[in-house]
């Protein structure tokens, strides 16, 4: 399988990120710095959009895990965070400290798991970095995966 070029830009930024300033805030600068605060942010806008603590989440794009380790306490049920950075996911994992939650690398735009499992699937700061064509594709996705009346939570940068 071919990487894309932004995979590899990604690769080679946290590689630098990381012999400049160490691992932990090489973790923090990835995803773009305030780690916690951004963390609670989105968390608290899932919560207000109605996230239960049963729920089934998917992150995609979830990075070093600012959501997870936002949300550990909370939600109880099944969490599926994807990202292009399998370094970031080994520490989205470790900070999480849930075994029972998936952290899954991917470079294409799907969603790996069965059609109808999640009640929300979220994007923060994922279509931002994409083509129009590969958003289309995550949404589609995004439809395939949520159950009946679950929720899409998107944001992003639009230049």
């Amino acid at each position: 399988m071919q990487i894309p070029d932004y995979v590899a830009s990604y690769k080679a930024t946290m590689a630098s990120y990381i012999a400049l300033y160490g691992r932990e805030k090489a973790m923090e600068l990835v995803v773009g710095g305030q780690f916690h605060e951004i963390g609670i942010l989105e968390s608290s806008a899932l919560l207000t959009l109605g996230l239960r603590s049963t729920d089934c989440l998917v992150d995609v794009g979830c990075g070093s895990g600012r959501l997870a380790v936002a949300l550990r306490r909370f939600l109880k049920g099944k969490y599926v965070g994807t990202d292009i950075l399998d370094e970031a996911l080994i520490y989205a994992r470790e900070k999480a400290g849930r075994p029972d939650w998936d952290f899954i690398e991917t470079y294409q735009p799907v969603i790996p798991i069965t059609e109808h499992q999640a009640d929300m699937v979220c994007f923060f700061s994922v279509f931002t970095h994409l083509l129009d064509e590969d958003i289309f594709r995550f949404l589609a996705e995004a439809k395939r995966v949520m159950k009946p009346g679950g929720k899409i939570v998107f944001s992003y940068l639009d230049f």
